[in-house]
């Protein structure tokens, strides 16, 4: 889920769920303001893909 908050704040960390900001010393990184680890921003941002739910139907394959 992406959280944005004031421009800074990015995604959810992958280890801890903390809140992710862009780190103000190394462009393209973000820092996890919870459990301080580093990941680079296109690494996070690859893992976020949006997620398909099942569509409800009342026809299902097999039924008779």
């Amino acid at each position: 889920m992406l959280r944005k908050h004031s421009a800074s704040y990015r995604e959810a960390c992958p280890v801890c769920l903390g809140d992710m900001v862009e780190d103000d010393e190394t462009e393209g990184w973000l820092v996890c303001i919870i459990c301080a680890r580093s990941f680079p921003t296109a690494e996070i941002e690859a893992m976020r893909e949006s997620i398909q739910l099942p569509v409800k139907t009342t026809q299902w394959p097999g039924a008779a």
